[in-house]
């Protein structure tokens, strides 16, 4: 009884401490998965609504006098704009505009 105890003590901890095959689809899987994470990074939309929010709210701490509010929402409309230069924006139109619109941003502090 006790030889049979340890016959399956010791085949229980062999098996189980080999590494088990990887199936094919799993680089599939994970490639599948990567290609999904990589589309629900934030884009220029994501970050303009950000502007948005932070401009109606410096605006609104600005006519309340709030200005420690306001150097706040200065600070989060800075590290948004630096946000939207790591996109390498392509298009003309809107890398044209991002110079400026940092500079002003600058401005206010």
């Amino acid at each position: 009884m006790m030889a049979s105890a340890a016959f399956y003590f010791i085949l229980i901890i062999t098996t189980s401490c080999n590494p088990q095959p990887v199936p094919d689809n799993t680089r599939a899987a994970i490639d599948s998965l990567n290609k999904i994470i990589n589309q629900l990074n934030p884009g220029l939309g994501e970050f303009m609504l950000q502007i948005k929010y932070h401009h109606d709210s410096l605006g609104k701490a600005i006519l309340e006098k709030d200005y420690e509010r306001a150097a706040y929402e200065v600070d989060e409309l800075k590290e948004t704009t630096e946000k939207i230069e790591q996109l390498n924006i392509r298009m003309i139109k809107c890398k044209s505009l991002l110079p400026f619109f940092m500079i002003n941003i600058c401005r206010l502090r």
